[in-house]
Order: structure tokens, then sequence, then C-alpha cells
């Protein structure tokens, strides 16, 4: 079991005017402790597919209040609800594709407020 705070620093990349961090596809995260991604704000983008995340809940991400992408595919996500998603206002993609779930809270978008693809 991997959780996404043993990793002892994750470094942000610097890409034009866009911060990213590195792809972390693949690596067996169950999950985000809060506080991981706090002075996060410049991030753009957040690859966390094929992981085996089970939840999201809105603590795992505070700190990406930037984050234009956030790709979550590939996990094994079961529920969904109002305050998965709270403040990132900023996300226009957002890939929940291939994943367990099986009830979703009414809401559950509100808060995502450019989204344009999911």
């Amino acid at each position: 079991m991997l959780f996404l705070k043993e990793i002892p620093s994750v470094p942000q990349q610097r890409h034009g005017n866009r911060w990213i961090l590195p792809n972390l596809s693949n690596n067996k995260i169950t999950d985000i402790e809060e506080g991981t991604f706090e002075g996060a704000a410049g991030v753009n983008e957040l690859i966390l597919t094929g992981n085996r995340l089970e939840n999201v809940h809105f603590r795992m991400l505070t700190g990406l209040s930037g984050l234009r992408t956030l790709m979550l595919r590939s996990n094994r996500i079961g529920c969904v609800s109002n305050s998965s998603f709270t403040g990132l206002s900023s996300v226009r993609l957002l890939s929940l594709y291939d994943n367990q779930i099986t009830s979703m809270t009414p809401g559950a978008f509100d808060t995502l407020h450019s989204l344009s693809t999911l």
C-alpha cells in the first residue's frame, strides 16, 4: 500500500508559464493525505491515472486552486460526493473514466465552474 505522503517530495517543473507535477500514473497510490499539495496553486495538471484511489475527498486536493486538468482515470473510485472537488473551480478537464463509481451525490460537480470536459 502506497500513500502519496510517503513520497519525500514531489518536484514541480516549470513549462512556459505553467507549473506541472511529474506524471504520477501507475504508482499504486491508494490515498493522498491532506496537505500534500499545499503551496501548489500554480500547478495546472495532475495525472493520477492507473492508481488505486478508492475515493476523492476534498482535502486531498487542497492547494491546487489553479488546476485545469485532473486525470483520475482507471482507479477504484466508487463514490463522488458534493465536496470531492471543492476549491477546484479552474478545472476544465476531469477524467473519471474506468472507475467503479456506484454513487454520486447530487451537485458533485457544482464547484467545478470552468468544467468543459468530463
